[in-house]
């Protein structure tokens, strides 16, 4: 997830493969910072999807393309 000013980016890629733009919003409502982390839900009761992270970064950035850049 990327936020710049009210511009956000939901951004996710496969093991080894490249950044893909998933979901793109222009939410001038939120205040300059905001709560950000890994969420996963569904309308189910019984689960079907397993996730895992390896970490989380949070870093600055200029430009919305810095958000594509390991």
């Amino acid at each position: 997830m990327c936020k710049l000013g009210d511009q956000i980016q939901g951004l996710g890629r496969m093991p080894g493969g490249e950044w893909q733009l998933m979901d793109e919003r222009v939410r001038p409502d939120l205040p300059e910072t905001v709560v950000a982390g890994p969420i996963s839900y569904g309308n189910q009761s019984d689960p079907d999807i397993v996730c895992s992270c390896n970490g989380v970064s949070f870093k600055s950035i200029a430009s919305l393309d810095e958000a594509l850049v390991d």
